[in-house]
């Protein structure tokens, strides 16, 4: 995808090996978080036809209001504060400063881009996700 951006959107690739890493750590935390998440997700799928009615809504709404679609500042307040809690805002934040340049953070939330944060708050999330993965997750081989 980051090729397909590059080549046929114009899109720059992030600037110094510093951003690249964090890029690099964001991308591996997240997506290891997500996949911890799911997995704890499956609890509440009683079947494979429900789970697009189950997992979309959620995912689609936190989207919105994570800052994907949209400049955070641009979400009410009392969204931002919702969208917070969850990894897909700091996942956001984390690519967002991994890509765009330094100018642009005044439209972050502290008015900076700053990756310790998202950093902090995934790695955080990565060892919840972990254990909510290890509690909830049955492999049911009867099926």
């Amino acid at each position: 995808m980051l090729a397909l951006a590059v080549t046929a959107y114009g899109c720059d690739l992030p600037q110094g090996l510093d951003r690249w890493m964090v890029f690099l750590l964001i991308l591996t935390v997240g997506a290891a978080t997500g996949c911890l998440l799911g997995l704890a997700y499956t609890r509440l799928i009683p079947n494979a036809t429900s789970a697009p009615a189950i997992i979309q809504p959620p995912f689609l709404i936190l989207q919105f209001i994570s800052g994907v679609y949209f400049r955070y500042r641009e979400i009410p307040e009392w969204l931002q504060a919702v969208a917070s809690i969850f990894p897909l805002r700091w996942i956001a934040q984390g690519l967002r400063y991994a890509f765009l340049p330094d100018w642009l953070g005044q439209d972050e939330y502290g008015s900076t881009w700053g990756w310790e944060w998202p950093t902090a708050i995934l790695l955080g999330w990565f060892v919840l996700s972990f254990i909510l993965a290890r509690m909830f997750f049955k492999w049911d081989r009867t099926q």
